[in-house]
């Protein structure tokens, strides 16, 4: 898988995530994830020694008058999240579990805590949280 066929996948599993809460998103000519005009979701990968480091934000409940501070991403467009677009409150943690499934679904693997995979990785990752 090529790096661009890759940040579409990531595309593609916030869309599917979306509509799960009955949000319907897309992609555009700009990377991320839209709805209407404004941007949800922001993505961004580094590729280095065939190892992939990636992040997306997906707005959830965010605090949207903080994006009146700055340009996201370089451009003009306005900024929403799920929240307001659904028009109910949805949380991280009420995301975090769809966003695993959609992530599963769309690169067809099966997601596990790295902890139960290995458990000397548990302090590690506890300290980044």
């Amino acid at each position: 898988m090529g790096v661009r066929e890759y940040v579409s996948g990531l595309e593609k599993l916030l869309i599917d995530a979306c509509s799960q809460v009955q949000v319907q998103a897309k992609t555009t000519g700009c990377t991320g994830v839209w709805v209407n005009d404004a941007k949800i979701a922001a993505l961004g990968i580094q590729v280095q020694r065939h190892r992939t480091m990636h992040g997306f934000a997906l707005n959830c409940n965010t605090d949207l008058k903080w994006f009146e501070q700055f340009v996201a991403c370089g451009l003009p467009n306005p900024t929403t999240s799920l929240s307001k677009e659904a028009g109910i409150d949805i949380t991280v943690d009420q995301m975090a579990p769809i966003i695993t499934r959609s992530f599963e679904k769309q690169f067809k693997i099966e997601a596990r805590e790295l902890s139960k995979i290995d458990p000397s990785l548990d302090y590690e990752i506890q300290s980044l949280l």
